[in-house]
């Protein structure tokens, strides 16, 4: 472990492993053709030895005398669905058919969370857009915000505030045209990164807009912007300025930021904001980067912080369950310093919470273990 603490840097790029990358590339196939309930549906019968075919499945629900009505024909889609996924999944070996489902689950909650980033400019869920994967199981924004830009069925200014979020000059500019051509009306009040573009636009685009960045924007109203398309252009000095700003910015958006920051700048945001740095690697995909984390950075988890992450484990268990938070409750309580060790003692109810849950997840094993 001493190797990770003489690391000069708290973060480094994620790099997947082999298993991860292959259950990705896996879980992507099962994500294109059924929903994730299809597939926790499937997955649960298979486990429970219920593994029969598609073609029986089929069989049994066209022999059903009440066919013809909406429910059961509803009810017969939903078998033939699960059928279907338990085909795909019996082809995955049975060790690692949990491991693609965490996975699926993990593609989910990185289409629900870019939905989101979105949400204040376009609602993506009414969009056919293609979904750039990369092989950590994330969603490269970057390239499904130029196809966005592209697509001239979304409205002209849904497609500049894009452009103007994801910093692309040309499109900006492109785009800014076609609108004043068009007598397009558009009213920045609440667009901050717009308002940046248009300032620069109108000053005759003078210097390098990320230059101008500095003088502009205003950080702590800023919103609307990757931060990642220019953070790592800019001096250590001037990414001073944007430190602040980075804990409202989206999750990938901070990941990119991080890998570019200094070590310094790194203690320096983990110093004043902790909270969004440790939750971002409790998030997919880097849940299994948390450990060797907090290695790195005990000195900056006080019992407050503490406290509170192990809360947020044991809730994004039932939330996301895209993980083995469990696991991870049980080695984060036990590595913890002699300090966290005194205060828990000190601190009776949260002591209490420890042991409830530590209680529930030997009941889990328990129940596990009978089921395999």
């Amino acid at each position: 472990m001493a190797e990770l603490v003489n690391d000069p840097k708290i973060v480094s790029p994620f790099l997947p492993s082999l298993l991860h990358f292959a259950s990705v590339k896996v879980a992507i196939q099962l994500f294109n053709n059924f929903d994730i309930e299809t597939l926790n549906t499937a997955f649960t019968e298979i486990k429970h030895g219920n593994s029969s075919s598609s073609k029986e499945g089929g069989n049994s629900t066209s022999s059903k005398e009440d066919g013809n009505s909406s429910s059961s024909k509803e009810g017969g889609q939903d078998n033939y669905e699960a059928m279907k996924a338990k085909e795909h999944l019996l082809f995955i070996p049975a060790h690692l058919r949990e491991k693609v489902l965490e996975t699926d689950k993990g593609l989910n909650y990185s289409l629900w969370r870019w939905q989101k980033d979105h949400s204040k400019i376009i609602s993506l869920e009414d969009i056919e857009c293609t979904l750039y994967w990369r092989s950590d199981g994330t969603i490269n924004a970057v390239k499904a915000a130029e196809q966005l830009v592209l697509d001239e069925s979304i409205d002209i200014t849904t497609r500049f505030e894009i452009a103007c979020m994801y910093c692309f000059e040309k499109s900006v500019k492109n785009l800014w045209v076609e609108m004043q051509a068009s007598r397009v009306t558009y009213i920045t009040a609440d667009n901050s990164a717009a308002r940046f573009w248009i300032r620069w636009m109108s000053d005759g685009s003078r210097v390098p807009w990320t230059r101008a960045i500095l003088e502009y924007v205003d950080p702590f109203r800023i919103r609307n912007l990757r931060f990642s398309c220019f953070f790592h252009l800019l001096q250590p000095k001037d990414r001073q300025k944007f430190l602040y700003s980075l804990q409202f910015t989206a999750e990938d958006d901070f990941r990119f930021c991080l890998y570019s920051m200094t070590k310094e700048e790194e203690e320096e945001m983990l110093a004043s904001e902790a909270t969004r740095f440790f939750l971002l690697h409790l998030r997919w995909p880097l849940q299994s980067l948390f450990l060797q984390t907090v290695e790195k950075t005990w000195d900056f988890i006080g019992n407050g912080l503490f406290q509170f992450l192990f809360d947020i484990i044991s809730n994004y268990n039932i939330i996301w369950q895209d993980f083995d938070y469990h696991k991870l409750y049980q080695d984060f309580w036990n590595r913890r310093p002699n300090r966290l060790m005194e205060s828990t003692e000190e601190r009776p109810c949260f002591k209490k919470r420890i042991d409830v849950y530590f209680v529930k997840i030997g009941r889990k094993r328990k129940v596990d273990k009978q089921t395999d």
